[in-house]
């Protein structure tokens, strides 16, 4: 997948974004790494939204993973075999 010209990062959703980085099928040892450091800043970046900005993090973390099952489950990816 990649990011049509017109569209802006930021209306991208995750599986848009995550596939324009880092495209499925194209793994490599240097494409896996800058995927870990990129999912590194990510969890740096909700540690300080929790930890410094408490009223602009989620109030409760299980929200979190039940919108990512929720999104998981709806494109079907939670099946055996699937993405």
């Amino acid at each position: 997948m990649t990011r049509p010209a017109t569209r802006p990062l930021a209306e991208l959703s995750a599986d848009e974004l995550v596939a324009a980085v880092h495209p499925y099928g194209q793994w490599s040892g240097p494409h896996t790494a800058g995927a870990a450091a990129q999912l590194a800043e990510l969890v740096r970046y909700l540690n300080h939204a929790t930890l410094d900005r408490p009223g602009e993090a989620l109030p409760d973390p299980n929200i979190a993973a039940a919108d990512v099952r929720a999104d998981r489950q709806g494109q079907g990816r939670d099946q055996p075999g699937q993405g």
